[in-house]
């Protein structure tokens, strides 16, 4: 059931639906990206490619191409947003399945086998050498918490408004405040996770603060 706006307008809906659901899939999907190849990495952690910048490159465009053709659906049928409220259900059904459902499943599994994995080797290697065993296993569980600390946020961000808008079928069911909170969440969750991920990782901290320096001095360069 397509709208009867004008065509320009229809587009216009669709474009903005397409580029707002295909964001979303590349934040949920690059979660589960990361964490399938955080079992790769682990398991093959003495093959040479898993620690090249081939496989990270390589990490980034498959999550960018699954989160293209995973939005197309918004491109060629209408959203709640362009329709009345139940004419397009079956696509708040794919979107929740999609984006909650399909990668909460995947990104639980990955991280279950790397904590099996990490679990297992300590156990085998305890007794060959256990302080470089546990150094290397609370490496590997401080970081698969973080992950999942992560993940959980945006899924806890991002969850109400696409359940509301599967299971909710009065549009004024939620007080317009409920409802503009639930728009805005993903963002903020979105914005939690850069700063976790910058407090967690040493490296990031490292590389954002040489940045800082270098324009601080261009900065002053440029002032003189």
């Amino acid at each position: 059931m397509f709208l009867s706006n004008p065509p320009d307008i229809k587009l216009s809906c669709r474009l903005k639906d397409f580029f707002m659901y295909m964001s979303a899939y590349h934040v949920m999907y690059a979660h589960c990206i990361a964490s399938f190849c955080r079992v790769l990495s682990i398991q093959y952690h003495y093959k040479p490619l898993f620690r090249s910048s081939r496989w990270i490159w390589g990490n980034i465009i498959v999550s960018w191409i699954i989160g293209l053709p995973a939005a197309l659906p918004y491109l060629f049928f209408d959203d709640g947003a362009c329709l009345i409220r139940n004419s397009e259900k079956f696509l708040d059904i794919y979107a929740c399945f999609s984006i909650i459902f399909a990668p909460v499943t995947i990104v639980i599994i990955c991280n279950l086998a790397t904590l099996r994995y990490v679990r297992l080797s300590s156990k085998r290697i305890h007794n060959l050498n256990s302080n470089n065993t546990n150094q290397l296993g609370k490496r590997e569980m401080h970081l698969c918490k973080t992950m999942l600390l992560t993940f959980c946020i945006y899924v806890i961000g991002a969850a109400p408004i696409f359940l509301e808008r599967v299971f909710v079928n009065d549009e004024n069911y939620f007080p317009s405040v409920v409802s503009t909170i639930f728009r805005i969440l993903p963002a903020i969750a979105l914005f939690a996770d850069v700063i976790l991920l910058i407090y967690s990782d040493q490296s990031v901290r490292n590389i954002i603060i040489k940045t800082l320096q270098c324009n601080e001095k261009f900065l002053c360069i440029f002032k003189c």
